[in-house]
């Protein structure tokens, strides 16, 4: 070790192997983080954007039994799970409309189907 270290070339050899190894290891060190930093900004925007989605959806369904509790004194168990079951933003904001206009459950009941 002693004549290794004495000879300069081979030190700064050495010493260069070195600093390449710790260089090395710090990029990929960064990169880990900063790839784990991205994915969980992502996972919580995508969780955001899905969690506004599914309170919209569940805004529209309240509307929706409300606004026929209120015109028809009550929303049946049929049109309640029938509306509930509902997903789709769009349909759903047809339905509150269709609640709001329609002569009555049985009219409601066809444009659920």
């Amino acid at each position: 070790l002693k004549e290794l270290s004495a000879d300069e070339r081979t030190r700064l050899e050495a010493e260069a192997r070195e600093k390449w190894r710790r260089d090395y290891g710090a990029s990929v060190d960064y990169a880990r983080e900063e790839g784990e930093i991205r994915g969980k900004a992502e996972g919580l925007v995508e969780g955001m954007a899905k969690g506004k989605v599914e309170g919209k959806v569940e805004g529209q369904i309240q509307g929706i039994l409300r606004v026929l509790a209120t015109r028809f004194a009550s929303a049946p168990d049929d049109i309640r799970r029938a509306v509930e079951a509902k997903t789709e933003l769009s349909a759903l904001e047809t339905l509150l409309i269709h609640a709001a206009t329609c002569d009555t459950l049985d009219d409601f009941r066809r444009k659920l189907r």
